[in-house]
C-alpha cells in the first residue's frame, strides 16, 4: 500500500478542472463571476486537502478459468466479458483499489452543510481521485520495466455498460489486510465516494524491430 501526498495530486486536479468548458470561459473573462468562482474553488480545494489521504494498493493474483467466472487466489468472482479468461504467456493481473479516504458527509459537514461549496467539492475530488489514478499508474510502470499495463474495468457479462458489484465485492475481499480502506455496497457504490477499483493486466512491451 502506498501514500501519495494529495498537494501535488490537487495541483493537477485543480487544472484540470479549471480548464472544462463550464469554468474556463468565466474564469478567462475575468470580473466577479471569476473572482467567485475562485473564491468556491479555492474553498473545496481546502476542504479536499485537509480530509484527503490518498492512498494506493496493488495486489498480484494468480488466475483459473472457472465455468463463467474466474477464480482468483483460490476464490471464484463472477466475472465480465472484459476479464481475461487467462494469461498471455510472459503476462500477470494484479489488483488495484484507490481511494482519497474520506466520505461526502464528512465534507458537507465541514463545508458547513453549503450544497454549492459542496459540489465544487465533489468535482474537485473526482479529479483528485483521476490524478491518484494516474501517478499509481505511472508507478506500476516503473516497477514493472519492460512491461505494457493495461486496466480492465469489473462489467457485467450480460451488458458491458454496467458495473459488476459481485465481482467488486469478490475482487476487494482478496486484499485483506492490504485494504486501503474501501467498501462496495450491494448496489455498487463505493464507500468512501471518491474510491475506485479494477484489474490491472501487465504485458510484456511489443519490442521494437531493427533494421
Amino acid at each position: 500500500m502506498t501514500d501519495y501526498a494529495v498537494g501535488p495530486l490537487m495541483e493537477v486536479a485543480a487544472a484540470r478542472l479549471r480548464r472544462q468548458r463550464q469554468f474556463a470561459g468565466a474564469l478567462a473573462r475575468g470580473g466577479r463571476k471569476a473572482a467567485e468562482l475562485e473564491r468556491l474553488l479555492t474553498i473545496a480545494a481546502d476542504c479536499v486537502l485537509t480530509l484527503a489521504h490518498p492512498r494506493a494498493a496493488f495486489h498480484p493474483l494468480t488466475v483459473e478459468p472457472e465455468g463463467t467466472g474466474l477464480r482468483l487466489d483460490g476464490k471464484l468472482l463472477v466475472s465480465g466479458s472484459t476479464l481475461p479468461r487467462g494469461l498471455p504467456v510472459g503476462a500477470s493481473l494484479s489488483a488495484y483499489a484507490l481511494t482519497l479516504g474520506y466520505g461526502q458527509e464528512q465534507a458537507f459537514e465541514a463545508l458547513g452543510r453549503d450544497y454549492l461549496l459542496h459540489h465544487f467539492q465533489t468535482s474537485l475530488g473526482r479529479e483528485v481521485l483521476f490524478a491518484l489514478g494516474r501517478a499509481a499508474h505511472r508507478q506500476a510502470e516503473a516497477d514493472a520495466p519492460g512491461m505494457r499495463l493495461r486496466r480492465l474495468a469489473l462489467r457485467m457479462e450480460t451488458d458491458r455498460h454496467l458495473w459488476d458489484a459481485n465481482a467488486a465485492q469478490g475482487l476487494l475481499s482478496l486484499f485483506g489486510d492490504d485494504n486501503p480502506g474501501v467498501t462496495v455496497t450491494e448496489e455498487g457504490f463505493f464507500i468512501p465516494l471518491n474510491s475506485t477499483l479494477g484489474l490491472m493486466l501487465a504485458e510484456p512491451a511489443p519490442q521494437a524491430s531493427g533494421d
